[in-house]
């Protein structure tokens, strides 16, 4: 499971744990899939992006402030795991191929959330069925 940091990309607070890990599973499954090239092994990584976890959310525990000042750009970047976990699982059990990389939010679907959140009634924080979920969430 890649995250910020996987891609090399740097920010203030991420070289802490997190970043340092996620860049370390990138190397570890690039040099995976070269030691087990040709066999019957399939390695890749999943890039969620960003994902309304328990984790995530414990950051926020008694700073609800703190929580008001990202929950516009959260409902714009982030899913919930609800509407994720399917749908990485269903890409995973498609995938025949070694070194694919399964993302869940394409550069494409962010910007369209960018562009259409001023219009966007969409809710990350609100507990939805994920068969109620819109077409570009399934």
């Amino acid at each position: 499971m890649e995250g910020y940091g996987s891609d090399g990309k740097v920010r203030p607070g991420m070289a802490q744990i997190y970043g340092t890990t996620k860049a370390g599973v990138h190397f570890f499954t690039k040099s995976l899939i070269k030691e087990l090239e040709g066999t019957d092994l399939i390695i890749g990584s999943l890039r969620p992006e960003m994902v309304i976890t328990d984790f995530v959310m414990q950051h926020f525990e008694d700073k609800s402030e703190a929580l008001e000042r990202v929950r516009k750009i959260f409902n714009i970047i982030a899913d919930r795991v609800e509407n994720v976990a399917p749908w990485l699982v269903r890409k995973i059990l498609a995938n025949r191929k070694s070194g694919v990389v399964i993302t869940y939010t394409s550069p494409l679907k962010m910007m369209g959330r960018f562009l259409s959140a001023p219009f966007s009634k969409r809710d990350v924080f609100s507990a939805k069925k994920p068969s109620t979920l819109r077409r570009e969430e399934r």
